[in-house]
């Protein structure tokens, strides 16, 4: 799993929580985060056309092979973040007229699907 493998290749530790100091949290060593603009700059070199997905450190490139689906949006591909490439699926959920929410998982080693977590929004004012 990505979170693992973060952590055992020392990409990750645990260190202090930025709001609160008393906590251990899951930190990134900041001799590593200095080297990932040149990470990204070559990953994007190979394929330097394609449209990505861009999100605090991680980059890939999600399809959606069916579109809309009985109110669910699929997208799968090869997401990047920190050095490991996984692929990933993000479900997008219409919840009604003024909700939606969307699932993210990693696929394991066996092929099956991973919960990573879950974003529920809702129009404000609704």
């Amino acid at each position: 799993m990505l979170m693992e493998e973060l952590f055992s290749t020392g990409v990750m530790t645990m260190g202090p929580s930025r709001v609160d100091p008393a906590r251990q949290v899951g930190v990134f060593r900041p001799e590593l985060l200095a080297t990932l603009p040149g990470i990204r700059a070559a990953e994007m070199e190979k394929i330097g056309w394609r449209i990505y997905l861009l999100m605090r450190g991680a980059y890939g490139m999600l399809r959606s092979a069916e579109g809309w689906v009985d109110g669910r949006l699929v997208f799968t591909g090869e997401m990047t973040m920190l050095g490991p490439t996984r692929l990933w699926r993000l479900t997008l959920t219409r919840d009604g007229d003024d909700r939606f929410s969307y699932v993210n998982e990693e696929q394991t080693p066996d092929g099956a699907w991973a919960y990573i977590d879950r974003w529920d929004f809702t129009r404000k004012n609704a």
